[in-house]
């Protein structure tokens, strides 16, 4: 029993100072931020578009903000799509400028499939569209958003994510681990991905796709990640997504809990589908090509969250004295101490290339207590099952403050 509890020991060890030197390796990319040539001026024309589902009370400041980007006002054209609402969305889009959209459709609900609508009927309305970029209804988008996306797609590139900013750190301790969770999901792994010439991952949030794109690939994304499962689609065909870190969005985080259990369990469950149809096959197709994007996309899907390690590392740690003790096994400090510096050293590096408030870093020590709760939830949702259904999340507070604050 010793001998086994020594092997099952020394595997997590291994498991997770190998999954932290990936992360690192990504972390290590990301150092450097690119920037695309200055177009002389801008020549691509946008269609901007907003899948909504009862937000009469955001979609009009959206809208409004939307509309006076710093890019030609007859180069882009916003359109909302007021998702099977019961409120009044669709009627409070038109007045604030959008071309608004009604669809009802009780038997396919959810995003995906919202989003599949309304790119059929954005394409097909106007030929001379170029791109279309994606929003959430209660998006905040910094003023040169799309000159940044015209700039890339200048350079080549036909799937672009932008960078989606927590707008709310300061609302309380889950909405600033929320951002610095963001930080390392888009500093650390989206900038080190694209700049090793891998994937990034799409954030369902400030997404640009070239018209080509979804002409040749429609998107058929309708799972509770649907933009998980249109990358690994798109990766499939070996197209690539390009970060672009100064294409800023921020939005706003819930900072209920109960709201944000129902919320990220959605999540997860949706995270269990992609991986399960379609990390395997990824994985099998970038061996095939020898393309590594695709294998990291596949480790990417299978790999466990960073909040994860974090708890299978100090139950580890726990596995790996009590055998210590028991045996008089002399305890392997050089493994044990680069395993722990790794993992608190992570969140820092990424806060400090973006310069993150320092008011986040005060929040930092309650991230222990953040991962032992996201784990247990993600135990609680293999156990259930899950529908999917598009649920509005309740938003707290209105986000223009924090935001001016955040980017200061």
């Amino acid at each position: 029993m010793t001998l086994l509890a020594r092997a099952i020991a020394s595997g997590l060890l291994a498991f997770v100072i190998l999954c932290l030197g990936y992360l690192y390796a990504l972390a290590f990319a990301s150092i450097r931020k690119p920037r695309p040539r200055s177009p002389a001026q801008p020549v691509h024309r946008f269609a901007v578009t907003i899948p909504a589902h009862n937000e009469e009370a955001t979609i009009g400041r959206t809208v409004t903000r939307l509309l006076a980007q710093d890019y030609p006002a007859d180069c882009f054209d916003v359109f909302v799509v007021a998702d099977n609402c019961t409120d009044a969305t669709a009627e409070v889009a038109r007045r604030a400028g959008a071309i608004a959209l009604e669809r009802r459709n009780l038997e396919q609900r959810g995003k995906g499939y919202a989003l599949a609508w309304l790119f059929d009927a954005v394409l097909a309305r106007e030929p001379r569209y170029d791109a279309v970029v994606v929003f959430d209804a209660d998006t905040v988008v910094d003023p040169a958003f799309l000159r940044v996306m015209d700039a890339w797609l200048q350079e080549g590139h036909t799937v672009i994510q932008g960078q989606h900013v927590i707008a709310n750190p300061a609302d309380g301790w889950f909405t600033a681990i929320m951002y610095i969770a963001f930080v390392m999901d888009n500093r650390l792994r989206n900038l080190g991905r694209s700049n090793l010439g891998l994937s990034s991952k799409l954030m369902g949030d400030a997404m640009c796709f070239a018209r080509g794109v979804l002409e040749q690939y429609p998107w058929s994304a309708s799972s509770l990640t649907e933009d998980a499962e249109y990358r690994a689609h798109l990766l499939q065909h070996n197209i690539r997504v390009f970060f672009a870190p100064d294409a800023r969005a921020y939005g706003e985080m819930v900072n209920n809990l109960s709201a944000a259990r129902h919320q990220r369990a959605r999540w997860m469950h949706g995270r269990a589908e992609v991986t399960k149809k379609l990390a395997p096959r990824l994985f099998k197709t970038g061996l095939r090509n020898r393309s590594w994007a695709q294998v990291d996309g596949a480790i990417e899907q299978w790999m466990p969250s960073f909040s994860s390690l974090g708890v299978i590392a100090a139950l580890n740690t726990g596995l790996i004295a009590a055998v210590s003790w028991f045996t008089a096994h002399p305890l392997p400090w050089p493994w044990l101490a680069a395993l722990w510096i790794g993992l608190l050293a992570y969140a820092p590096l990424g806060l400090l290339l973006e310069r993150a408030p320092l008011k986040v870093y005060l929040s930092l020590p309650v991230a222990p207590f953040y991962a032992l709760w996201r784990t247990m939830l993600r135990l609680r949702v293999r156990a259930q099952r899950n529908t999917n259904v598009w649920v509005r999340t309740p938003r707290s507070t209105e986000a223009a403050p924090i935001v001016a604050e955040v980017t200061q």
